[in-house]
């Protein structure tokens, strides 16, 4: 499920992060939350669409990752 599309956005994201935190230590995490410009692109991708179906019993909608 971690397809080109969605390395794609994650490289993206991390671009940008570098960007906006120049010479910063890269943190463990990164987190991609809707506020993040990314947003739009990465809740398009086969991986996140597979984790939103995996929660779909439980009503709950994933809005941060």
């Amino acid at each position: 499920l971690v397809n080109k599309e969605t390395v794609s956005v994650l490289d993206k994201y991390q671009e940008n992060w570098e960007k906006l935190h120049p010479g910063a230590d890269r943190p463990e995490k990164l987190t991609i939350d809707p506020s993040d410009s990314a947003w739009s692109s990465f809740k398009t991708t086969p991986f996140f669409k597979a984790v939103n179906y995996t929660f779909k019993p439980t009503k709950k909608t994933v809005v941060s990752m």
